[in-house]
């Protein structure tokens, strides 16, 4: 492994030598193949990372990557785990934040496509629940839910070169909060939280009971709305298929 990566060259004298090819080139032969199975992998698990990043940073955020963070498992699937974390400390790529930003928003995207499948709960479940059991109610998400906060406009800018537009320019602004989630047809989804929603969510995340749930919507609402926010906002999430379960 060494060798592959141009950190030793003792593993040269335990080649043999046949034909009119030497030892060096046909170490350099797996050691370049090996490059370009890497490179290939960033590549299809951050596509719009590529696009945005162009052929020649690509490359050299790609070779500066594969010697920072030599891959350490049998799987492909987790070799750019810490590619936000390389772009955000290595330069020339943390002078602008907003790309370390893409990468984690790709990675989040595979993992909510990977994440495992499970049943997803419906308004006749709901339903189901007697009305003095609902303050006691806790929400369970789906598998796949997942959170993805940012101070700069990368989910714009990722729309953008998806749709093969002009990405607009990195703008940095308050903290947007982003859900994420595979819905029931398999497809992933993302949209942009409001201030409640995301307070509810968090709440969720944290195993409050409903009753709870709906305290928290005191901050946004008043008194009269809290209830009917509340469950508009149930309503939302069972309609997208991000609640797994309800228990009382």
């Amino acid at each position: 492994m060494a060798e592959l990566l141009g950190q030793s060259n003792e593993f040269i004298f335990q080649v043999s030598q046949q034909g009119y090819i030497s030892r060096a080139q046909r170490i350099g032969i797996y050691a370049n193949a090996y490059r370009i199975r890497l490179r290939e992998c960033i590549e299809v698990d951050h596509p719009i990372l590529g696009q945005y990043l162009g052929d020649e940073l690509f490359d050299k955020m790609v070779e500066g990557y594969i010697r920072a963070f030599p891959s350490n498992f049998s799987s492909l699937r987790n070799f750019a785990d810490n590619l936000p974390r390389f772009l955000s400390q290595q330069q020339p790529f943390n002078d602008h934040p907003v790309l370390s930003d893409i990468a984690g928003f790709e990675r989040l995207l595979l993992f909510v496509f990977d994440a495992a499948e499970s049943e997803r709960a419906n308004t006749a479940d709901l339903r189901a629940i007697p009305t003095q059991k609902w303050p006691e109610m806790i929400i369970r998400l789906h598998p796949s839910v997942q959170l993805f906060r940012t101070e700069w406009n990368v989910v714009e800018c990722w729309q953008a070169i998806k749709q093969k537009q002009i990405p607009p320019d990195a703008v940095k602004s308050r903290e947007n909060i982003w859900l994420l989630w595979r819905n029931s047809e398999q497809l992933t989804e993302f949209r942009s939280l409001g201030d409640s929603e995301y307070s509810m969510i968090m709440g969720v995340l944290n195993g409050d009971m409903f009753a709870t749930l709906c305290e928290s919507m005191m901050h946004f609402v008043s008194e009269e709305e809290v209830s009917e926010q509340t469950v508009e906002h149930l309503l939302t999430w069972m309609r997208s298929g991000i609640i797994r379960s309800l228990i009382f």
